[in-house]
């Protein structure tokens, strides 16, 4: 099963632009006590990575078996809060693909940084009913 969750993880970190709907490399959860974790959308994140010898019924279970992350909700850029989510702890993944995981989407969020740069830059300012947005 660790294969899996190590397949899902790689096949993100490959294409990370593409998975933002559905995995998220790095939260804190305090609720649950797993802490550091990653999460994803089990059938998302299975069919992403093109993992059909493993249902989403048995990765849940080995997940809560194992004792290395929990089953519930996670939020996600573009869709809102979502069921049906596996988030893991960090610390069960080898270093280097840790490693691997991280640099992809912070590479990522640098180049998507760049190209938003130029786009009408905002102030945000604050009244004291309502917080408005004012585009400069």
């Amino acid at each position: 099963m660790m294969g899996a969750i190590n397949a899902i993880v790689e096949e993100c970190s490959s294409q990370p632009e593409k998975t933002r709907g559905f995995f998220i490399r790095k939260t804190v959860l305090t609720k649950c006590m797993c802490g550091d974790s990653f999460g994803f959308h089990t059938k998302d994140a299975l069919e992403f990575a093109g993992i059909t010898s493993v249902t989403e019924h048995q990765l849940k279970h080995y997940i809560r078996n194992a004792k290395i992350g929990c089953c519930g909700r996670l939020t996600f850029q573009g869709r809102g809060q979502i069921s049906g989510c596996i988030h893991i702890q960090r610390k069960v993944l080898s270093k280097e693909l840790l490693a691997k995981l991280d640099n992809a989407f912070t590479s990522t969020q640098k180049s998507s940084a760049k190209t938003n740069s130029s786009a009408t830059p905002m102030l945000q300012t604050k009244s004291s009913t309502v917080g408005r947005l004012i585009y400069i």
